[in-house]
């Protein structure tokens, strides 16, 4: 069995709450950033996911996501909000590993489809 370390630690109050999160039958998606995406932080998380059936959704601009063949997919979250709404009303919940609460700009004109750019 793998061994994992990190850094970040949390209580087991936080970890008993993630769990039954996890387990309530609801559409759930970890938002993942920092460590959470590359290295052991996303093979656990991956770990998770398959045990699970949470989907696995990453920062819009993370600092660092292992990809490529034999990583663990990780869908990435739309930065402008009229592609980011649609993305979310598929989740009842989030949980947030690493990652920072998902917002988008603000004082932009909206664009809708089929406008050019």
């Amino acid at each position: 069995m793998a061994t994992y370390r990190f850094r970040a630690s949390m209580s087991s109050q936080t970890i008993q709450e993630m769990v039954a999160l996890l387990a309530n039958g609801k559409k759930t998606g970890l938002e993942l950033g920092s460590h959470a995406l590359y290295g052991d932080g996303l093979e656990l998380a991956g770990r998770i996911a398959a045990k699970t059936g949470a989907d696995l959704l990453g920062e819009t601009s993370p600092g660092r996501l292992a990809r490529g063949e034999g990583r663990v997919p990780v869908q990435k979250i739309p930065y402008f909000p009229e592609d980011a709404i649609p993305f979310f009303q598929k989740y009842a919940q989030l949980i947030l590993v690493g990652a920072l609460f998902p917002v988008t700009t603000f004082a932009r004109v909206p664009r809708t489809r089929g406008d050019e750019p």
